[in-house]
């Protein structure tokens, strides 16, 4: 991933929905005022970031040079219903040890996780192809079609490289996020995969190019665009009003290029100011880790953070 310029989290509701790409080459900046953040731990008060599902409006693709929010037109697989990012009144004061988060979806990194790691270099045969750019967007990505054959646009050939050396340098996490949801969603059938349940699943290729769309989804300009910024309090209660499964982003600055993208799936509270977020960390298959936020140190902690899939935390 990019890198930021403060520390920040980063929550965008996964779904099936349109994406877009824009020209705009910057990305959401979060005040810290916290404690820095080491590779084996992240604590700090940050300003978190919270994204809703997109929703289709096509466009012309244009120039992205590199993958900083690179320009192509919306993404327009399947439609959803998920909810839209207006404000919801005030949730009851959860009791300890409750569940908040949608109770229709349930998660657990084993079975419903990948069981393979997140990986950089290691499978080639997964590198995002003119035909993924096709399957996301449509016949716009082609200079021109002949017969079923798309003749890409220069802009979108570069912009497919581009993407592909990103996921060589940092990895294909938000993939592996975007994609255990749909599996678990039944917005990409586990079975067309060739398994019963995705843990078990191999890492072929037509799931390692599902895995390359939805890293490269990562990019669209209608995901950033619903950006809702707050503390790792106020991140907390957003999750709650989403109601949702979402993508939670973690940046650490002073490591360049790096960041990390985990599945969370439930929100707890402990009692006493004291929540764990559920994840599952596609570094570390079949595991249950959590991040912890303290509301009333405002700050939140992961001691499984890594910045990159071939390091060590």
């Amino acid at each position: 991933m990019r890198k930021f310029t403060l520390l920040c989290i980063l929550l965008v509701l996964l779904t099936s929905g349109a994406c877009t790409f824009s020209r705009s080459r910057g990305r959401a900046t979060a005040s810290s005022k916290g404690a820095a953040v080491t590779p084996s731990s992240a604590q700090a008060n940050t300003s978190p970031t919270v994204v809703p599902s997109p929703t289709p409006s096509p466009s012309a693709p244009a120039t992205p040079p590199t993958p900083s929010r690179s320009t192509l037109p919306e993404q327009s697989p399947t439609p959803t219903s998920t909810p839209a990012a207006t404000p919801t009144p005030a949730l009851p004061t959860p009791t300890a040890n409750s569940a908040r988060l949608d109770s229709t979806f349930t998660f657990a990194p084993n079975p419903d996780g990948l069981g393979f790691p997140n990986y950089t270099r290691r499978y080639p045969e997964g590198d995002l192809t003119v035909a993924d750019a096709r399957a996301m967007f449509g016949d716009v990505v082609c200079a021109r079609v002949e017969g079923d054959t798309c003749i890409p646009h220069p802009k979108v050939v570069a912009w497919i490289d581009a993407m592909n050396r990103t996921m060589h340098e940092v990895g294909h996490c938000v993939g592996f996020t975007v994609v255990s949801y749909q599996l678990r969603a039944d917005i990409r059938p586990v079975q067309m995969f060739g398994g019963a349940v995705p843990f078990d699943l191999a890492p072929k290729a037509p799931l390692l190019h599902a895995i390359s769309q939805g890293y490269a989804s990562y990019y669209a300009s209608n995901v950033w665009t619903q950006e809702v910024r707050g503390t790792p309090s106020e991140i907390v209660q957003a999750l709650i009003r989403l109601n949702a499964p979402a993508d939670i982003g973690m940046f650490y600055p002073q490591y360049g290029l790096n960041g990390h993208s985990v599945l969370g799936y439930d929100v707890v509270d402990r009692g006493n100011g004291i929540y764990h977020i559920k994840v599952y960390d596609n570094n570390r298959p079949g595991q249950e880790n959590v991040i912890v936020v303290d509301t009333n140190a405002d700050t939140w902690y992961y001691a499984q953070g890594a910045t990159n899939p071939e390091q060590s935390t």
